[in-house]
């Protein structure tokens, strides 16, 4: 009876998993890792940010297009800013006690920006590359646009 019982919650499990999206196959309203996004008519294309678009997250990088000081748990200042590609952004961490972590769309996430401490990274491809705060996503987000 044990072992039936056990059987049967196994198989509700399994039942639950795959009727909550349990499944590993992209849905329909979600593009699959590195398929192209069609833009809104008259919008800059979507460019997927990773590897190929950031170079690499740098902690010694030297800003050669431009600051962006994170400011609190809510601020940036500027969030979005245009340069042209080959040049490096520079995230300064301008608060008083608060960590940042910047993560951009479809790319890996930058090591920690620690309280006073800075991440630079450097674009070399042209396009629009959205950003969050990983520790605060509701609030500090903005795009970088190459050109």
């Amino acid at each position: 009876m044990g072992i039936r019982l056990l059987t049967g919650l196994t198989g509700l499990v399994l039942v639950f998993a795959v009727g909550c999206g349990g499944s590993s196959a992209p849905s329909a309203s979600t593009p699959a890792p590195g398929a192209s996004v069609a833009a809104p008519t008259g919008a800059a294309p979507a460019t997927p940010a990773g590897p190929a678009a950031a170079a690499s997250c740098s902690s010694d990088a030297v800003a050669t297009g431009g600051q962006i000081a994170m400011e609190g748990t809510h601020s940036l200042n500027p969030s979005d800013l245009t340069i042209k590609a080959g040049e490096t952004v520079t995230w300064t961490n301008k608060s008083p006690n608060a960590n940042h972590q910047l993560v951009f769309d479809g790319g890996p996430a930058c090591p920690i920006t620690l309280v006073g401490k800075a991440t630079s990274i450097k674009f070399d491809t042209p396009g629009s590359f959205h950003y969050v705060c990983k520790i605060h996503p509701g609030f500090m987000q903005g795009t970088i646009t190459v050109q």
